[in-house]
């Protein structure tokens, strides 16, 4: 029944949008959902999603305590890395990020991840950025992937298929792969 419930909320929003990245999106976030429901998460993995505004943030803790944080960004709240995502990550006692993914370069969904790469003497760490196959990037996109460089962040790429596993859980890039979008 819940996951009835959020799917038919999803479709909402992807009617509303109207476009290929906010599926992929939903198709992530369902994945991790039913993953939740099913069991497939180990019980020391814990799955957060936060209120970042109009955006997305999803924040995830491994079994084996690698921490995870997939998009987060808002198009309506202002410097929402500093102000809403760090307090939240930095209540948790996580300090550093392991790896932090990002879907596509709308700025509800990149632009707290954007203002984080910014803050890295500061701020919550990023000790990996992962973004998608650079055939689908944008300028918002290649910035991002140039700041995170500046910074010292390295920046790798996944594609459709394409596994990242610790002890039980395992995250899989479902995202289009060339030439499907």
């Amino acid at each position: 029944h819940v996951l009835a419930n959020f799917w038919y909320t999803w479709q909402g929003v992807m009617t509303y949008r109207n476009g290929v990245m906010c599926r992929i999106v939903a198709a992530m976030i369902l994945v991790l959902i039913v993953g939740l429901l099913t069991g497939n998460f180990d019980r020391g993995s814990r799955v957060t999603f936060l209120d970042v505004g109009q955006g997305d943030g999803l924040v995830i803790r491994g079994p084996e305590g690698k921490t995870y944080f997939m998009d987060g960004g808002s198009s309506d709240v202002k410097k929402v890395g500093e102000y809403r995502i760090e307090p939240y990550l930095l209540s948790q006692g996580i300090g550093s990020l392991d790896y932090v993914f990002v879907s596509h370069g709308d700025q509800d969904h990149i632009s707290g991840i954007r203002e984080m790469v910014q803050r890295q003497k500061t701020g919550v760490t990023i000790k990996r950025l992962v973004l998608p196959t650079q055939t689908v990037w944008d300028d918002a996109l290649k910035e991002l992937a140039e700041l995170a460089a500046e910074e010292g962040i390295p920046v790798f790429t996944m594609e459709k298929g394409q596994c990242l596993t610790e002890g039980k859980l395992s995250l899989t890039c479902i995202q289009p792969g060339k030439g499907e979008m």
